[in-house]
């Protein structure tokens, strides 16, 4: 240094001096001293100019430039970069002046201006291939191919890089080569063609290997670990994680590096702790290096850690702060990551409106834009719209939007295929269904996707025990088997979705220990995960696993919770909202077209205006005044021709809006009916399994089953009446066996609160209608009544008949009462009183209105008079067509009064009544609540005790579940 300042002191040639300068700044730039650096070469830039100092001149920007790049301010660096190229063009030295070019489309790519970056490394090509440089045309392929990768044009990319590869081959650059492959590799991977880009992948790390080039192999191993991680293909992305921890402690420190490839692979293993751990030093070094696309990668392994830990408050932060970032980035692949994280999101929890209407306002603005989307922006939009549409059973939908992903896509084809099997398994077209599934078990396999073949086979064992193939239903669930326990040493924790998977396996092959922990270990990660789809599913398959091992009071409360669910996630708000943001997605596209056309039209008619004003201005003199007539006439006309086109156009608009609206209101009740209708098979299903079961619980079950099954078809029959499709299958009936029918139905949901039903006035009376529609009106009218009476209580039914002409039919409960400002629209759809201004909830808003519809449809008029908190009574009448005289007395009970109560008094021999006492008395002791207790005692009588003994068993089992104190007192004081 002191030898460099002598000679800055004595005479030296310009040229001389500027080499000395820079010398001097490239001693500073080894000790670190970069602000002396500038300076020193900023002094080659104050000396005289000359035909030798615009190469001197160019090469201290270079090394401006360079300092600034170290530093991370690019913006000064491109200053100079460009400085640089000013002073190159001046030599005409054309591979100095591509180097230049070249590295200005280095720096913009730095910067993440992709368009700027293409188009310098196009002029630097341009150069490059004029003057045959070869081996820079190669480097310079390459780097084009990076850039479209990250504006998302992948095959693009590929190109490039193949380019590249196929140059560097004629050249025999060996470590090129792998750089090439590994750009491949990388390209396949965001195509998610996870087989050619490990092939790519591999074929790099054996030349890195060879090359003993330690920087290449660490990136190369940890995107294998990233991509086997990402497959759960954990025992293979464990030994990459080995290699990448030897590289990073012995040769090449790439600490930051080595952070995201271990948190990655720890999210992975669930280990979420560790994961953690790794992503804040992922972070505080990308951070401290100013290395904005590792800080995203950082953001986004943190987004994905407290999602699973279900940190909200956290997951909420580092979502704000990954959006905003991915917002202003020029990497077009990550807004659609960014797009799917959160879609995912939505999905697990259940919300599936939002999901769809995430995804519709993103289809929106591509199109409001005009930007051609990035690659699998599509792909991904169609898999989860065909996902919420299987759950929504709108299957016809669902295909449309996943078959556009098996046509146009190759990255979410695999996934797109398996949904499309679900879809047609729902359809009961097993043939489609099974052909889709291998087809996508095939490309899982050529992936070498652990995750996907899991799925793929549960899904045609599934398949296969459909069509009552248990050999080949077996073969599957064994795969799935064995996959798990190929996998498990390396992993932490299982993700939910595997693990639910793998229970299933188990419980078909009647490994029900098994089935069951890995099915409590699913709903435990999905409530942390808070994936509520997940933990629906695997609440129903626990219940059948309860119910397969005997455990039927757990069985049938996961199958409650798990219902509670399913209503939860497809309530008639819910689908209609989901109905309307699609219609609002359709008419909101209709009204952006519609704009363009009329802005289309504006700029027309102003060119027209102005062409026209133009030929007014050339016209003689001696006409004007004439022609400025005519001319005004001509553009009234044409303004009002305007003004009528545009209100024609205003009320086509206005049509068209009017008929979207009855389509919106059509779809929903098509979306209604297609729900309810495929409802009506699983329930019966319940309804049958447990129709002659003896055990209680089943019988609660099929109860439920069958008032399930009315609501469904109220809700069938509401629409079929509002529609005037519904057919009356009229006959002639008595009012007696109608009434002895409907009690009869509604008997056990009495007897579980003990309740007595009273007929009162009971004559001979003959009505014509349709059967089956009435006593459905008297089980509804029964049931709400039922509901609002409290346990032990009483309800009247009582028949009038008034002028030989009218029967009226009242059913009076002693419950809450109606207040009188919801009187009036009681018998309204969907219509009911709110629990806090009235302490009840009246039905469910449908079965009042099919009383209303069935009992107008048959000539007759409904009603109900109440007091609020003494009870109600509803009432309905129907014209008679024929009357016996024969008339019991009003306010005296016939013979056929029907009580239906579980306390009536049962005749013991003394025999059981000796068993029964000591049992009793071991019952005294416990309070009613606690069930399990009493349940042991109550197993001391057997399955082949007396008739008497296990009515009353079941009797007392009754009271425990309904919680009904007095009947559980009253049947122990009997004995």
């Amino acid at each position: 240094m002191d030898s460099l300042q002598r000679l800055l002191k004595s005479p030296l040639h310009d040229s001389t001096t500027a080499n000395v300068y820079i010398s001097q700044g490239n001693l500073f730039r080894k000790q670190h001293k970069t602000d002396q650096a500038i300076k020193s070469y900023s002094q080659v830039l104050t000396l005289p100019n000359g035909s030798k100092m615009s190469t001197k001149k160019a090469n201290a920007c270079l090394k401006i430039g360079d300092v600034y790049i170290k530093k991370h301010q690019y913006t000064q660096a491109l200053e100079y970069y460009n400085k640089a190229l000013v002073w190159r063009k001046h030599t005409n030295k054309h591979e100095l002046i591509g180097i230049n070019l070249f590295n200005i489309g280095f720096l913009h790519k730095l910067m993440t201006n992709y368009s700027q970056a293409f188009d310098y490394f196009s002029q630097a090509l341009s150069v490059f291939q004029n003057i045959k440089k070869h081996s820079r045309v190669a480097v310079v392929y390459h780097e084009m191919g990076i850039v479209c990768r990250e504006k998302g044009e992948y095959k693009k990319g590929v190109s490039y890089h193949q380019k590249s590869l196929e140059i560097h081959r004629r050249l025999k650059k060996i470590t090129w080569q792998a750089h090439n492959l590994n750009g491949i590799g990388n390209a396949y991977n965001l195509m998610l063609e996870y087989g050619k880009a490990i092939t790519y992948y591999q074929a790099a790390a054996r030349i890195y290997l060879t090359q003993k080039n330690e920087r290449g192999l660490l990136g190369t191993y940890g995107n294998l670990v990233m991509l086997y991680s990402d497959q759960y293909n954990l025992p293979i992305a464990w030994k990459y994680l080995v290699e990448v921890e030897k590289i990073c402690e012995k040769t090449y420190p790439n600490w930051m590096l080595r952070y995201i490839i271990n948190t990655h692979y720890y999210i992975k293993n669930r280990h979420w702790s560790k994961a953690l751990h790794y992503a804040k030093k992922a972070l505080k070094k990308a951070q401290k290096e100013k290395a904005i696309e590792r800080v995203i990668k950082a953001y986004r392994l943190l987004v994905t850690i407290y999602d699973g830990i279900g940190n909200k408050e956290q997951l909420q932060k580092y979502q704000h702060k990954l959006g905003q970032m991915v917002a202003t980035s020029e990497k077009k692949y990550l807004q659609p990551l960014f797009n799917q994280t959160i879609t995912a999101q939505f999905f697990r929890e259940g919300n599936l409106s939002k999901v769809m209407d995430f995804v519709y306002q993103r289809l929106l603005k591509d199109e409001k834009t005009g930007q051609s989307s990035v690659m699998h922006h599509e792909a991904y939009k169609n898999i989860y719209l065909g996902k919420v549409h299987l759950e929504t059973r709108e299957y016809a939908i669902a295909k449309q939007h996943l078959l556009k992903v098996v046509a146009s896509s190759a990255g979410y084809r695999l996934w797109a295929l398996y949904y499309l099997g679900q879809v047609y398994q729902k359809e009961k077209k097993y043939a489609l269904a099974e052909k889709y599934g291998r087809q996508s078990l095939a490309l899982a396999k050529q992936e070498g996707s652990i995750q996907s073949m899991l799925m793929v086979h549960y899904f045609l064992g599934q398949q296969a025990l459909i069509q009552q193939n248990s050999t080949l239903a077996k073969k599957h669930f064994e795969q799935v088997v064995k996959i798990i326990t190929k996998i498990n040493p390396y992993i932490y924790r299982l993700h939910q979705t595997l693990s639910y998977y793998v229970g299933n396996a188990y419980y078909f092959l009647g490994r029900y220990t098994q089935a069951l922990a890995y099915f409590n270990q699913t709903i435990g990660e999905a409530q942390t995960y808070q994936d509520v789809i997940v933990k629906r599913n695997a609440l129903k398959m626990r219940a059948q696993t309860f119910g397969k091992i005997g455990n039927y009071k757990q069985a049938f409360e996961d199958y409650i919770i798990y219902k509670a669910m399913s209503d939860s996630l497809f309530s008639v708000q819910k689908l209609r909202k989901m109905a309307e943001i699609k219609t609002r997605y359709i008419y909101e596209k209709r009204q952006d077209s519609l704009k363009q056309i009329q802005k289309h039209e504006r700029k027309a008619l102003k060119a027209k205006i102005q062409t026209q004003k133009a030929n007014e201005r050339t016209l003689k003199a001696n006409q004007h005044l004439a022609l400025v007539g005519v001319g005004v006439l001509g553009v009234l006309m044409f303004v009002l021709t305007v003004f009528y086109r545009s209100k024609q156009r205003s009320n086509r608009l206005l049509a068209n809006t009017n008929a979207q609206l009855l389509s919106l209101d059509q779809f929903k009740e098509q979306m209604m009916g297609m729900i309810v209708h495929d409802l009506k098979n699983p329930l019966s299903a319940i309804i049958g399994l447990s129709e002659e079961k003896s055990n209680p619980l089943f019988t609660s079950i099929n109860q439920a089953g069958k008032r399930m099954q009315i609501l469904i078809t109220n809700i069938l029959d509401v629409q079929r009446m509002e529609e005037n499709k519904m057919v009356l299958q009229k006959e002639i009936i008595t009012v007696s066996a109608l009434l002895k029918d409907a009690c009869q139905r509604i008997q056990f949901v009495a007897r579980d609160k003990n309740l007595q039903i009273h007929l009162h006035h009971f004559p001979v009376t003959y009505i014509e209608g349709d059967n089956e529609l009435i006593v459905r009106v008297l089980v509804n009218l029964l049931s709400n009544a039922i509901k609002y009476t409290p346990q032990n209580g009483e309800i009247h039914l009582q028949v009038e008949v008034s002028d030989d002409q009218i029967c009226k039919v009242s059913v009076s409960d002693n419950g809450v009462g109606i207040a009188p400002e919801h009187l009036g629209k009681i018998f309204d759809r969907f219509q009911q009183a709110t629990p806090s201004a009235t302490g009840f909830i009246r039905a469910n808003g449908l079965g009042l209105a099919f009383c209303k519809l069935a009992v107008e449809a048959h000539g007759g008029q409904i009603g109900v008079e109440s007091i609020q908190g003494l009870g109600s009574t509803f009432w309905f009448t129907f014209p008679i067509v024929h009357q016996t005289p024969q008339v019991v007395s009003m306010g005296q009970a016939t013979s056929d009064t029907l009580l239906v109560s579980s306390s009536q008094r049962i005749q013991f021999t003394s025999q059981e009544q000796s068993l029964l006492l000591s049992i009793a008395n071991q019952i005294q002791q416990y309070q009613i609540f606690e069930t399990t207790n009493i349940r042991t005692v109550l197993e001391s009588i057997e399955e082949n005790a007396s008739p008497n003994l296990l009515h009353w068993k079941t009797e007392l089992e009754d009271s425990l579940y309904t919680c009904n104190e007095v009947k559980f007192r009253k049947l122990l004081q009997q004995i």
